[in-house]
């Protein structure tokens, strides 16, 4: 995966569209791909603990 696609695939994950649509925007690329790319990038971006500390904040405020 290139760094465009996974904007490109968290931006429309994020959106709430579905994944025949995410694969249809991302070319060669399946839905089980597109899912499994999400979950990863999802979980890496979770385990940040940047991101925690954003999110701790927010739910503070």
């Amino acid at each position: 995966w290139r760094p465009e696609e996974d904007v490109t695939l968290m931006e429309l994950a994020d959106k709430g569209s579905k994944w025949q649509a995410i694969s249809d925007a991302l070319p060669g690329r399946s839905v089980d791909s597109c899912r499994i790319c999400y979950n990863h990038l999802s979980k890496k971006i979770l385990d940040d603990p940047k991101t925690r500390d954003i999110a701790s904040l927010y739910v503070q405020y």
